[in-house]
């Protein structure tokens, strides 16, 4: 029941960053294809500072930067938030990764007009986000929550030295039969 619960609290978060983000895609200015890329960016900038991200932008179907905070790489194309976008037409999430601001949580939508791709909203959440929400969930006197990606990466934990450097969950696990099951 403990980790059921765990595992709905951190559900329960990345559906709120993820309602975040279908928000500002639907707003008018950024969903709209008759306004320019600087009234865009204001609504960029102005959606930026009120909530915990690093940087967030607009890119193009190649992920190259078009306009949002100054902080936004230019390009996206080697990252994998843009071809999950592409795979799915829909939110995606990209593993935690380190970045200059150290760890981020990259989250990226299609913008649609009339059904065809305009451009790709992007944003990097803080870590803090997601870190908080892990280091408020108490399962037991020993146990720990933690997310780890398809490949058995750690992506998330309260050892922050586990995210940084990826560490396959094994390691905290040990090798037998059983930890591979997890």
């Amino acid at each position: 029941p403990m980790s059921k619960s765990a595992a709905g609290s951190v559900e329960a978060n990345l559906h709120v960053l993820a309602d975040r983000f279908f928000l500002i895609r639907d707003n008018d200015v950024l969903s709209s294809p008759d306004t320019s890329l600087e009234d865009k960016k204001e609504v960029l900038e102005h959606v930026e500072s009120g909530i915990e991200f690093v940087w967030l932008g607009i890119y193009d179907e190649n992920g190259s930067f078009l306009t949002g905070s100054k902080s936004c790489p230019y390009s996206i194309s080697n990252r994998e938030i843009l071809s999950l976008m592409d795979k799915t037409s829909n939110l995606s999430i990209e593993d935690t990764t380190v970045a200059s601001s150290g760890l981020e949580i990259l989250m990226g939508v299609p913008i649609n007009y009339e059904n065809n791709l305009k451009y790709y909203l992007v944003g990097s959440y803080q870590y803090d986000v997601l870190g908080d929400v892990l280091g408020n969930i108490n399962i037991g006197t020993h146990g720990t929550a933690f997310i780890v990606n398809e490949s058995g990466n750690v992506i998330a934990h309260k050892n922050l030295g586990k995210v940084y450097s990826q560490e396959p969950i094994s390691y905290s696990l040990g090798d037998s039969e059983n930890s591979e099951q997890v």
